[in-house]
């Protein structure tokens, strides 16, 4: 558990990189004190949804979406997305971000257990075919940022267990992009790939201000044909 102090350390040093989150913070953006943390960077955000939007219209699951980031640029690109949060303060300053970025009416915003959630996409059609979903962005909380003083950090220390998340987000579509901390054991990102149909993982390294910030493990047609 962080002290008061630390956590105010923690963020007066992501105040400065304010922009860095949200480059039009100043026009009415929204966060909650685990959203300056947990929040993608923009430009990082930027570059996945490159990755993940192959053309207008797909359609993205963003099953923990916090403040909004990644959400923001999927439907930026040109996507719908379904941004899914357990907490309504979350969701209420991701809905006004996207109001920020002009995007709120191609973003659906449901409160709720991802678990549950899922279950109910996986459920809505008589012969249990999930309902078409392009792609799953993954993004659990990393347990704050005490994950940095791990040497690797595993999946199971996702808040819920990272494990477990992905195996009911491969249920719903094989397209699967994982945002972790950059000291992820790379040997349980490849574990995992078994779950899929190609058995492949792509792991990029997100590279900000000629620093390493986190990585994005990509599985099904999201691995990089060259």
């Amino acid at each position: 558990m962080l002290s008061k102090y630390l956590v105010l350390i923690l963020l007066l040093k992501y105040w400065h990189q304010r922009y860095r989150l949200f480059s039009k913070l100043n026009d009415g953006i929204l966060m909650d004190e685990e959203g300056w943390f947990s929040v993608t960077p923009e430009l990082i955000a930027t570059h996945i949804a490159d990755r993940m939007v192959t053309h207008k219209d797909c359609v993205i699951l963003d099953a923990f979406t916090g403040v909004g980031g990644n959400a923001i640029q999927f439907a930026l690109k040109g996507a719908l997305v379904y941004a899914i949060d357990l907490d309504p303060i979350k969701l209420r300053c991701a809905r006004q971000n996207a109001k920020v970025y002009g995007v709120e009416n191609r973003i659906t915003f449901i409160c709720g257990n991802f678990y549950h959630i899922a279950k109910s996409f996986c459920q809505s059609r008589p012969d249990g075919i999930p309902l078409l979903i392009d792609s799953i962005f993954l993004s659990p909380p990393w347990g704050g940022p005490e994950y940095l003083n791990k040497p690797i950090f595993e999946l199971g220390s996702c808040v819920p267990d990272g494990f477990d998340i992905f195996e009911v987000a491969v249920k719903i579509s094989q397209n699967i992009a994982y945002f972790l901390p950059r000291n992820t054991s790379s040997n349980q990102l490849m574990q995992i790939a078994g779950k899929t149909a190609s058995k492949k993982v792509e792991i990029e390294h997100n590279v900000l201000n000629n620093k390493i910030k986190a990585l994005t493990a990509y599985y099904g047609n999201l691995v990089s044909s060259s």
